[in-house]
This record gives structure tokens, sequence and C-alpha cells, in this order.
């Protein structure tokens, strides 16, 4: 959803009649400090458009020398109290026009005008304004959009196809690249996680980086290894085999097949099914819901549990990275709105009830807030990924190791804010998570088996003498 409403945001601003308008007024503020209504700028040539631009900063400059010639040398004031030191250092910043304080003092204010205004428009006038032919190529608004398409999704889009489109057309045609670049990535992503985490570990220990790898490729893929044989292949091999495989997983029917044979005999028992599917995908199903389901149902649910499998990294990556967004961004906006609340009570000099400005202007800023949590969800969930370092642990004797390698047994790197985050990202939606309180916490640790319950700090120092003791 936020990948939709971020190319809808920029299709409407690329493919906006003004926008070519619009950019070159921001060149020309950039460029020559003058700000000039985009409607003027519809000349179809650099000639015209450079012609309008300087006469628009010509008239701009007497305006603002006119108005603010009055705070330094006003006629209400005596010539000895003119702040001459204050014009000179004001017209050298603004225009860099070099007006000496003694040879102000010599002058009228209408003398100042005039040398001050030429000077002013004479180095106006001299400024080069190379760079307006970049905005007058054809379909510059429509490259624009596909170069961001492009940076944003990898895809690659015809600029002079896009021209030839309206919005709405535009719109569905990179949102169908970019689901097409999604699903990609939902097929690759768990698999360069988990094959980054292997190779880290194999530099511990490669015998039980291999196990891991061979336990998570079938229970994932059903691919029937052994740990010699991923011994055996290259990293470029083990993922030319693995995404082959999870091509057919996710698009050519191998999981609607898995799905069937498991409710081949299992149909009509819930419980049953459930298990199944608890076993195979390593998601929780409920037996109330697929008692509720007929048989397409069931299939169905069963189908979506499958596929949280077969995309769980991907999953715990986005969440971490919406939860890191919208965190950062909501506090931007509560910021926001406070300095908001701070100068709302201004708008009253100019009639304005501050009541409904800061309401007004309150759902502007949440707007914008969606849109930067848009844009910047796109920037990263195409190219991000979670580092981890693997802690070792052995896989002999459990009886359902496949899931070590893609969760208990990784742990995010980095700060212990950024650990807590990862956490909180993982059980962000899920139903077993609860908020309780302090009573109910207290209530849970006591209730919890020993061997659960953190060891007390003598006991965690017993601990470590004791392998202390045993090293000597």
């Amino acid at each position: 959803d936020n990948i939709a409403d971020a190319i809808e945001d920029v299709v409407a601003t690329y493919l906006d009649r003004d926008y070519v308008a619009i950019q070159i007024a921001e060149w020309s503020r950039q460029a020559l400090d003058v700000s000039v209504e985009p409607a003027k700028l519809r000349a179809d040539d650099a000639t015209s458009l450079q012609s309008i631009i300087r006469s628009e900063a010509r008239a701009e400059v007497r305006q603002i020398i006119d108005v603010t010639l009055g705070e330094y040398m006003s006629e209400d004031l005596a010539p000895a109290e003119w702040d001459l030191r204050g014009l000179s250092g004001w017209a050298m910043s603004r225009f860099n026009v070099d007006l000496k304080h003694n040879q102000l003092r010599q002058m009228t204010i209408d003398q100042v005008k005039v040398q001050l205004t030429d000077a002013a428009i004479e180095k106006l006038d001299r400024r080069e304004l190379a760079g307006l032919e970049k905005f007058l190529e054809p379909h510059y608004a429509q490259q624009q959009l596909a170069d961001w398409a492009r940076s944003k999704f990898d895809i690659e889009l015809d600029a002079g196809h896009l021209a030839g489109l309206e919005n709405e057309l535009a719109y569905e045609r990179i949102l169908e690249k970019a689901k097409t670049a999604y699903r990609q990535r939902e097929m690759v992503y768990p698999i360069q996680f988990v094959l980054d985490m292997v190779f880290q570990a194999a530099e511990h220990d490669f015998q039980w980086a291999t196990q891991q790898l061979a336990t998570w490729a079938n229970q994932r893929y059903e691919m029937g290894w052994s740990a010699d044989q991923v011994a055996a292949k290259s990293r470029l091999e083990l993922y030319e085999h693995l995404t082959t495989a999870a091509a057919q997983w996710h698009g050519n029917g191998r999981l609607e097949a898995v799905v069937d044979a498991g409710m081949a005999d299992r149909a009509d028992d819930a419980t049953a099914l459930a298990d199944w599917a608890q076993k195979r995908f390593g998601e929780a199903v409920d037996p109330a819901a697929l008692r509720q389901l007929d048989r397409d149902g069931r299939r169905r649910l069963l189908i979506d549990s499958g596929r949280a499998m077969l995309r769980s990294e991907l999953t715990r990556l986005e969440r971490f990275v919406l939860l890191q967004i919208l965190d950062s961004a909501w506090k931007d906006h509560l910021y926001a709105m406070d300095q908001l609340k701070d100068s709302v009570s201004l708008r009253g000099y100019a009639e304005k009830d501050p009541r409904i400005e800061y309401k007004r202007e309150g759902a502007n800023l949440f707007t914008q807030m969606q849109a930067t949590v848009r844009e910047r969800v796109t920037d990263l969930i195409f190219r991000a990924r979670l580092t981890s370092e693997v802690e070792q642990r052995s896989v002999y004797g459990q009886q359902q190791a496949r899931h070590d390698l893609a969760s208990s047994a990784l742990h995010t790197t980095g700060s212990e804010q950024q650990q807590a985050d990862l956490k909180a990202a993982r059980h962000t939606g899920g139903r077993a998570q609860r908020p309780m309180s302090r009573q109910q916490r207290r209530a849970a640790a006591a209730s919890a088996p020993d061997e659960a319950r953190p060891a007390a700090p003598a006991a965690r120092r017993a601990k470590y003498k004791a392998r202390k003791r045993r090293r000597r």
C-alpha cells in the first residue's frame, strides 16, 4: 500500500502540467535569488525564458531596494541617524554591491537608490543562466519520473512512452512493474539473508553452518540436501539452486500442491490441519478459524500460511523498517505541531481564527508526514538488509531445528536500542503479544518454569566463577 501510494504521489507531481515551470522557478530562485511565478514561465525556448527571468529579477531588485532602503535611510530621521554601516553590509550581502560607508554619507536617498539599483541590475545581467536548456528537453518530466522509478524499484521505463499516457495509465504501468519487482524481492531476499548468515557463521564453525543451511533449505523448499552437499557447492551455485526452487514455490504451483497433499487425509479435521500447518510452515493456524471455513476457505488459509513462511525474513525486515520510520516521522510530526501551537496565535493579527488555522495546518502537517513515511519506505524496502551475527548452537538432538538459522539463532548486530527495535518489530501485529501490567508480568514470571527464569545475580556469579576455575 505504501508503494502504491508513493507512486500515485510522484505521478501526480511529475506529470502535473506546471511541473516544468515549477522546476524552472526553483532553479531561478537558486541561481539568481529571485522569485518568479511558475505561470509566467511557459516559453518554449531558452532565450525567451532567460528574458522573462531577467525581467522578473530586475523588477524584484527594484522593489526590494525601494522597500529596504527606508529601513536604513529613512526620510523621517536626520542623516546623522541613518544606519549607513548596516546599509553597506546589506548591499554587499544581498546584491554583492560594494558601497563604502564614507561614500554613502555624501549621497541623498534617491542617489543611493539609483546607484544601488543600477549596480545590482548590472551584476544581475552579467550572471550566466546556462542550465535552462535541460528543462526544455522533450519529455523532461516523464524522464524524471522514469529516473525516480529506476532509483526506487530498479525498473526501466521509456519516457517517450510515458508521455503518451494519462496520469492514471502511467500510474498503473509503474505500479505493475513495481509489483513485479516486489514479488522478485519476496523470492530472493530470504535466500540472500540466509546465505549471508551462513557464510558469516562458516568462518567460525563450517560444519554447523552447512547443517543449518541444509535444514533450512529442506524445510523451506524441500531440497533434500545434506550438509555434505551444501559444503560441495559455491555461494553462487547455492544461490542459483535456491532461487530456482523458490520460483517453483512462489509462482508455479508448488505451494498449492503441498497444501493439497497435506489436506488429502485431513480436510475435515481442523485440529489435524492446524497441527500439520504448524509443523510444515512454522506458522500458527487457529483450529477454530479453520472450523468456520469450508474446504476452499481452509485451502486458502493454509496457502496464506505457506506464503507467510516463504517471505518470513522479508516480513521481519519490513516490520523493522516501518517501525523505525514511523517512530521517527511521528516524533518529527509532534515537534512540528508544538511549533505550530506556539506560532499560530500570531495569525490573529492577519484577522484569521487561530483555532481554524491550527486545525487546517495540523491536517496538512499530518498529510505531509504520511507522504514522508511513504517516501522513506520506498527508499529502503527494496535495498535494505538486516545484518546479523550468528550465535552458534548445535542443531543435533533438537526436534525442530529448521527455524534456528532464520530466527532464534540470529541476533541483529548494532546498538542495544537497535536490538530492542528489532525485537519489537518481530512481534508487531502478533496476536499472542498483549500488553501486561506490572502485576501480570510478575505473575507470569512466577509461574514460568525454573529453567525459563533469569538466573539471580548470585547464581550467575557462581556459574561464572565455576567456568573460570575449569578453564584454569
